[in-house]
């Protein structure tokens, strides 16, 4: 699908996403600004160019926990379901932009969608060997040879928990990413959180 054919055009005032409502794409905005308003009561955040909002439905299929509001006349790429599996299992570009925004919004304290402390220890413990699979070479640091869709896939779990694991991963350096490149630098410990 052509760029142009994902592009809506929303005029200022106009929601783009309503908060509590199940929605299945992710927006990135090309212009203009956009406020999303949380529904905890935190305050509103603006978000410009090159943001991405949408992320919980599209990629996890729950509801939004914001809303979603044009600032002034906005253009934003509408990515659907489908779309966004595609760019994600090849473009590592979109990959390590999509990685990179939801860690910001981890660091945020942005963890609507986020799995108990249990959970996530069962998620990182199928991850493990998915990475060690992916990872080559001879030399610290490992190069992971794999998407993230693919590493989702073959941990069997979700892209959203594959996302918040290597977010912590990257957090506690035991992964790294430079240049769209994701490898694991200390594999004693990451060792140590798999089965």
């Amino acid at each position: 699908m052509k760029p142009e054919e994902l592009e809506r055009s929303i005029g200022e005032g106009q929601v783009i996403l309503e908060r509590g409502i199940e929605s299945r794409e992710l927006f990135v905005i090309r212009s203009g600004n956009v406020v999303l308003d949380c529904e905890d009561g935190s305050s509103k955040r603006l978000v410009g160019p090159g943001c991405v909002f949408g992320e919980i439905g599209a990629i996890h299929g729950g509801v939004s926990p914001y809303r979603a509001e044009a600032e002034e006349n906005v253009t934003v790429l509408a990515l659907d379901t489908g779309t966004l599996h595609k760019l994600i299992s090849e473009s590592p570009e979109f990959n390590a932009r999509l990685l990179r925004h939801l860690a910001d919004e981890v660091a945020t304290g942005d963890r609507n969608a986020a799995s108990s402390a249990a959970d996530l220890n069962e998620s990182y413990e199928k991850l493990v060997p998915a990475l060690f699979d992916a990872s080559q070479g001879n030399k610290s640091p490992y190069p992971v040879h794999r998407n993230l869709k693919q590493l989702s896939d073959a941990a069997s779990i979700s892209a959203l928990e594959t996302y918040f694991c290597i977010q912590g991963l990257l957090e506690n350096r035991v992964l790294r990413l430079v240049d769209d490149q994701l490898s694991i630098v200390d594999s004693d410990q990451l060792r140590s959180l798999g089965p």
